[in-house]
């Protein structure tokens, strides 16, 4: 039970860290995406080093299940609760307005890795 609360208060900080990270990212300052950038790489590796060690461990990997059970649940309860507030839905409908309209704007995925950038000129 220790080692649930221990669990769960580092992924609300590591959640904070996050936003923190994301609030406080100047918008015009020289470099300011390239820190942000750095930041985001750092913390990706981070993840997977807690991704490994959560992994190689039974007690945390259980602690993990546990977590994702209850934050679903939680998911499906606060769903029921909030289906009839106007609010909460409409800011849910522009989220997902928003959520299109950037994956639209959005080009297409590169080359994966280990594919010819240019098969065409390669074929035979």
């Amino acid at each position: 039970m220790k080692m649930k609360k221990i669990l769960l208060a580092g992924l609300v900080v590591t959640l904070i860290t996050a936003g923190t990270l994301f609030a406080e990212a100047p918008q015009n300052q020289e470099g300011s995406r390239e820190r942000l950038r750095n930041a985001l790489r750092i913390r990706q590796e981070m993840r997977q080093i807690e991704k490994t060690a959560i992994d190689s461990d039974a007690e945390l990997k259980a602690i993990t299940e546990d977590i994702k059970e209850l934050h679903q649940q939680m998911q499906e309860k606060l769903e029921i609760k909030l289906r009839n507030n106007k609010e909460y839905q409409g800011k849910k409908k522009e989220l997902e307005a928003m959520k299109e309209e950037w994956k639209n704007k959005r080009p297409g995925p590169g080359p994966q890795p280990g594919t010819p950038i240019a098969p065409r000129l390669w074929k035979k």
